[in-house]
């Protein structure tokens, strides 16, 4: 019993031995081993994921498994990309917030990263390195790398520019649109003209043979009157011009046509059979008449000292008018001052009814001027002349009739004495009270009323046949 007891007792002292002696995992010797995986790195956060030329902030976090107290720990970042994901502060290695680590502790720490816009979007790792003590022992360790997500938007791929026509070789001949000539000066929608073209072969040494010319409008904007669009020459010596004359007729420009154009296009051949193509563009302004009228046009005297006009404005062209408005010349002044309309599309039609106050009696002339903008803005207008005789205003005199009160012919006397009047003033006595004067005067005046509300009456009445003739 007591050998197996000293045997055991030998054992434990040379295993003893043996756990002194083995260096540590990346400590020193003589010193508890710790591993690597006892200091783990469990997140890494950034604020901004989204930079641009910007900062964002790394937040590392630690935690120390083992059983062991660590100190003096310092993190270091490494794998930077250059000048384009870098420490901003220019530092790149940090102590941890917490000086010391207790078992099962966690700490961390911030680094401020500069992210330039060459970035694109994708992941980038940077190595995390972390160097602590365990009392006098120093250790270094690799952690998990630092993840950064950087997302930008890809920027839509501005389009190609369309490869330009293969030029022609030096040697090739070149025929061209030398001038082109209209049989108007202006081409208005509707109107047949005749365009004559002038095709030249500039080229100083070779001719031109089976030339086929095609004169094409994809808008529509014009089209021949007999229906050729396509013209053949057989031949066209070095430096020689030729014309060709097409009729056409110009159609109403469509909506999205700013510019009516004609398309040329010349096929040919040289001399060798080489075949050619060159298609000019020639632009021809096209302009619409203005056929904006007047119609039933009534003007006439009102018996009250002013007229009544009436007239219809009509636009019978094929283009809408702007800024119509209406106004009076000469001595007339309508009562609701210029008529303003605006816009008067094909076809529109609007009424002017009125009352002109005049500013002479007798034989009155004026103008109407109706005003407007075309398409293009270019200002115009048209007069129509008007004219009247005015009367002058005609107010009878009140027909008092004969009254035994005031008989005709007699004169009105007034007593002096009765009435307080000083004789002094000139008045002599009437033989009349005062009470039967007052009635007089007073049946007077009613009878001036009465005739006077006729003649209102009447002058509204006439104003308000004119409105419902209007309507």
């Amino acid at each position: 019993m007591r050998k197996r007891v000293l045997s055991t007792t030998i054992m434990l002292s040379m295993l003893l031995t043996l756990f002194i002696v083995l260096p540590g995992r990346g400590g020193a010797s003589g010193t508890p081993a710790i591993s690597q995986d006892h200091l783990v790195l469990t997140s890494s956060t950034i604020e901004n994921d989204n930079p641009g030329g910007e900062y964002i902030w790394l937040d590392l976090r630690f935690v120390n498994t083992s059983n062991a107290v660590l100190e003096k720990i310092k993190v270091t970042l490494t794998g930077f990309k250059s000048s384009e994901i870098t420490a901003q502060d220019g530092v790149f290695i940090k102590p941890l917030d917490q000086s010391v680590l207790n078992p099962h502790e966690t700490g961390s720490v911030r680094f401020f990263i500069a992210v330039s816009g060459h970035v694109v979007t994708g992941t980038y790792n940077l190595g995390v390195e972390v160097s602590y003590t365990i009392g006098s022992d120093a250790y270094a360790i690799n952690t998990d790398p630092a993840t950064i997500n950087i997302n930008r938007p890809i920027p839509e791929p501005e389009p190609e520019p369309p490869p330009p026509a293969p030029p022609l070789p030096p040697s090739a001949p070149r025929v061209i649109v030398s001038r082109h000539l209209l049989s108007v000066d202006n081409v208005y929608v509707g109107q047949d003209f005749d365009l004559t073209i002038t095709l030249q072969n500039t080229s100083r040494n070779m001719n031109v043979k089976n030339m086929q010319v095609t004169i094409t409008d994809g808008a529509g904007t014009f089209s021949p009157v007999i229906g050729v669009n396509s013209f053949f020459v057989e031949r066209l010596d070095s430096q020689e011009t030729t014309d060709i004359v097409i009729k056409l007729v110009a159609r109403i420009p469509g909506e999205n046509v700013t510019s009516p154009s004609l398309s040329i296009k010349i096929d040919y051949e040289d001399s060798r059979n080489n075949p050619y193509s060159v298609e000019p563009t020639l632009n021809i302004p096209v302009y619409t008449r203005i056929r904006l009228i007047t119609d039933n046009v009534v003007f006439e005297d009102t018996g009250n000292g002013d007229a009544t006009l009436m007239f219809q404005i009509i636009n019978m062209g094929i283009a809408s008018l702007n800024n119509v408005n209406v106004r009076l010349e000469g001595p007339l002044q309508a009562r609701d001052g210029n008529f303003f309309i605006g816009t008067m599309v094909p076809g529109n039609v609007q009424l002017f009814d009125d009352d002109i106050y005049v500013s002479q009696f007798g034989d009155v002339s004026g103008e109407i001027v109706v005003e407007y903008e075309d398409a293009t803005g270019t200002p115009g207008e048209i007069r129509v002349p008007i004219s009247t005789f005015i009367n002058e205003p005609f107010f009878p005199e009140p027909d008092f009739g004969e009254s035994e009160l005031w008989p005709p012919g007699e004169d009105i006397w007034i007593d002096i004495e009765r009435e307080g009047i000083d004789e002094g003033m000139g008045i002599e006595k009437s033989p009349l009270p005062w009470w039967q004067l007052a009635l007089i005067i007073g049946g007077v005046l009613l009878v001036i009323g009465v005739i006077t509300i006729g003649i209102v009456r009447r002058i509204k009445r006439k104003r308000r046949e004119a409105e419902d003739f209007g309507d």
